[in-house]
């Protein structure tokens, strides 16, 4: 079973990026938000890579580097691209359905953020399990639960593909209040 973890504060060095980055720190910093997670696992990776799906502007690329993470960023255009990019911490123009297909890499956490069809998050998390791309140490996080698909892919993923999940109600943004804001996380089941 996944206990629900307790995020610290951003770190300073990383808050300070996030302030000359240009995107809405105001939803990054909050200790609920779904960046505080996603940095509570990746403070975690001794071993291993980051697999990023949907970078859209790349902070994930930023705080990677900062981190000393290597890591893979996937997403279809990167038209709103403000990361840097290195040897170690990739970001690839490449339809997920397809870089999963033939990847064999093993990550040691996945950022699940890109396409909100069900047909796609589905397919993502099939392709994860079938080729083992997450060893049991390893979790998933799938952003946007608020969206029936991207739910709908997320029990199924727990239902067929034996994940332990949980579903956690994360601080979202100010503009879309009419809906709560919840990302999952998934594990291997033991």
């Amino acid at each position: 079973m996944i206990e629900k973890p307790t995020p610290p504060p951003v770190p300073d060095f990383i808050a300070q990026m996030l302030r000359s980055f240009p995107t809405s720190e105001d939803e990054l910093l909050p200790q609920n938000s779904y960046f505080n997670y996603v940095l509570y696992y990746l403070q975690r990776i001794k071993r291993g890579k980051f697999l990023e799906i949907g970078y859209r502007k790349g902070v994930f690329v930023e705080v990677c580097k900062l981190l000393k993470v290597p890591s893979v960023h996937l997403d279809v255009t990167d038209k709103l691209l403000r990361a840097s990019p290195t040897e170690n911490n990739i970001c690839l123009l490449k339809d997920s359905l397809e870089y999963l297909k033939y990847n064999r890499d093993i990550f040691q956490l996945i950022f699940q953020d890109g396409s909100k069809s069900f047909h796609h998050r589905w397919g993502e998390c099939k392709l994860i399990r079938e080729n083992d791309l997450l060893d049991s140490e390893s979790y998933m996080i799938s952003d946007d639960l608020h969206y029936r698909d991207c739910r709908r892919a997320f029990d199924k993923a727990i239902s067929e593909l034996q994940y332990e999940g949980i579903v956690i109600e994360v601080r979202g943004s100010k503009k879309k209040k009419r809906h709560k804001h919840k990302i999952g996380i998934l594990k291997i089941g033991s």
